[in-house]
């Protein structure tokens, strides 16, 4: 996801990226981090419980005195914890559901599937019932402990399904730095005849040299030099989308080789049939070009 700001119509974009690997770290992170708290409060709580005697009718006959307050005290963290969770999924939802391109989900209905089941979370307070018997009160308070990781686990492989499709679609920019667009998708003034034509992609201006991305993950399709494109990348992805990376000054990846979403594949510059350093990037989709700025994730999709 990318948050863009724009000072002017004519001024340089600055962008801020959170992209889906450090989404994942954030989410998984959150998870592991309330699993490690729910395995601290069962050990705590049983260690404690341990104290007392068992008689033979299965009762505790001696208990610590504040084993009703420890009872209450865990299951009023069971239900911040339970809404913490819930809160969490609903936001990570809201924030990739919004920021995926609608052409995405179109194309993919496997991915709007993962979507609809992650956001049916449900939720309701936790209402304490009343203490009367310890042993059975443990016990139910360890199977809601048991319950809560089975949803962080579900939750766990949601996401990890989730952020892995979307790395396979060309929805990440392909240059992190600042640049300027100065040329759409569409019909435009050929810069060298002057003439009507339709341009394939968009034009990313920016220093040569300047780092260029995989948009998302594949397998290297081209990695030579062209007449109209000078040195570029081709990268054959799912769904039958395919990127193209032109005029750059150099090329770090070769054909066949597999490559990840924002990884590092050339850099910048004015190669092939060009005016000046830019990356020319273009997007098909079974085998039609397609405008790039409708599979962009930005903060214009909120």
């Amino acid at each position: 996801m990318q948050i863009i700001f724009i000072p002017s119509p004519v001024g340089k974009i600055w962008k801020l990226t959170l992209n889906g690997q450090w989404l994942l770290l954030g989410v998984v992170g959150s998870l592991a981090a309330l699993g490690l708290y729910f395995l601290v409060l069962i050990f705590d709580v049983s260690f404690n419980y341990s104290d007392g005697t068992q008689g033979l009718d299965g009762e505790l006959s001696s208990r610590p005195p504040n084993m009703s307050q420890t009872i209450e005290k865990i299951q009023k963290q069971l239900e911040v914890s339970h809404h913490k969770l819930i809160e969490l999924e609903n936001m990570n939802q809201k924030l990739l559901g919004l920021g995926i391109p609608q052409r995405i989900l179109e194309a993919n209905p496997v991915l709007k599937n993962l979507l609809d089941k992650s956001s049916k979370s449900k939720g309701g307070p936790l209402i304490p019932a009343p203490i009367e018997n310890h042993s059975s009160d443990m016990s139910d308070l360890l199977t809601q402990s048991t319950q809560m990781q089975k949803m962080i686990q579900t939750a766990n492989t949601q996401w990890s399904a989730i952020l892995a499709v979307l790395s396979s679609q060309p929805i990440a920019y392909p240059i992190k730095e600042q640049f300027l667009v100065t040329s759409k998708f569409g019909a435009r003034m050929d810069p060298f005849t002057q003439s009507p034509s339709i341009h394939t992609g968009l034009d990313f201006q920016a220093p040569t040299g300047t780092n260029i991305y995989a948009s998302a993950k594949g397998f290297v399709r081209f990695a030579g030099y062209s007449s109209e494109y000078g040195n570029y990348v081709e990268i054959d992805h799912q769904n039958g989308f395919v990127t193209r990376y032109g005029h750059a000054s150099q090329l770090l990846v070769k054909k066949g080789a597999r490559v990840e979403q924002n990884q590092l594949i050339a850099k910048v510059g004015s190669s092939g049939r060009s005016t000046g350093p830019h990356l020319h990037y273009e997007i098909l989709n079974a085998q039609k070009f397609i405008n790039p700025s409708d599979m962009l994730a930005s903060i214009e999709s909120f």
